[in-house]
């Protein structure tokens, strides 16, 4: 059994019978609501096959009613970084996206060349059309349990994961304007408030100073971990356990480290003045 992006694949075909997926491409959603099963072919048992495919040879679907934010497609990339690609892109008969934009766009965002797929050859284009937004419309008629869904939460987040570690499953990524001075690794993100927390590793002999201070108008909270970081705001060699409490507007930066240095950062852009 090998496993593509993080999703097994047995060699075998996923087969549905009728009820099943095949059962999901009624013409409408309120056919999809009501229960009728006046969809055509959805008595045919059918085999999908996983492929993996060049994401060159894919192509979004023009007119998509879904929207995805910029930061929606951040979020979507650091599940995949660290779930892995589970879910794969629907596809039609000409190689277009049926369901899944979001992923194609965060694949493309994480460099990835290829993604996993499943083709709906034997949908009509009627079939699809209604596939493209029941996919998207039927999952908000769903709901949550909150007290169970704080549970969940907090399992997920109780992970034992050594970051530090040159553990293959940790990806660091360039930060936007620093390439090849610092990488960082977002560990959690608010999708409500954009509140995030993340570990920020500049390179050993880097330095900001080109890119100048900083400013933010929103407090965070940082953690020296590993190494040394010289702050020229403060005037300071930041050492492993300096911990630092920036209220909005307080100026930091720009940075230089000789050894390199691991800082722990906790930001609340959702407290911004």
């Amino acid at each position: 059994m090998k496993e593509i992006n993080g999703l097994q694949d047995s060699n075998a075909p996923f087969r549905t019978k009728p009820g099943q997926l095949s059962g999901t491409h009624s013409s409408t959603i309120g056919q999809l609501e009501s229960g009728s099963d006046d969809a055509p072919n959805a008595s045919n048992e059918r085999d999908l096959q996983l492929e993996e495919r060049p994401i060159a040879s894919i192509a979004l679907r023009r007119g998509n009613p879904r929207t995805h934010s910029e930061r929606q497609i951040r979020q979507i990339a650091t599940s995949i970084k660290t779930f892995g690609f589970t879910n794969p892109v629907l596809i039609d008969s000409s190689n277009t996206v049926i369901a899944g934009h979001g992923r194609v766009h965060a694949a493309k965002q994480l460099g990835l060349d290829t993604v996993p797929t499943i083709q709906l050859e034997h949908l009509t284009p009627e079939q699809v059309r209604a596939y493209v937004i029941a996919d998207n419309k039927l999952a908000e008629c769903a709901g949550w349990d909150r007290d169970l869904l704080a549970i969940a939460m907090a399992k997920t987040t109780t992970a034992y994961l050594n970051l530090l570690s040159p553990d293959p499953n940790v990806h660091w990524e360039p930060v936007a304007g620093l390439e090849g001075i610092a990488e960082a690794i977002t560990i959690a993100i608010d999708t409500e408030t954009g509140d995030y927390t993340r570990l920020t590793r500049f390179l050993p002999g880097s330095d900001t100073f080109t890119s100048g201070a900083k400013v933010h108008d929103y407090p965070e909270e940082v953690l020296v971990l590993e190494g040394r970081l010289y702050d020229a705001a403060v005037d300071r060699w930041l050492t492993a356990g300096d911990y630092a409490s920036r209220p909005p507007g307080e100026v930091h930066g720009p940075f230089r480290t000789d050894e390199g240095c691991v800082v722990f950062e906790v930001s609340y852009p959702s407290e911004a003045s």
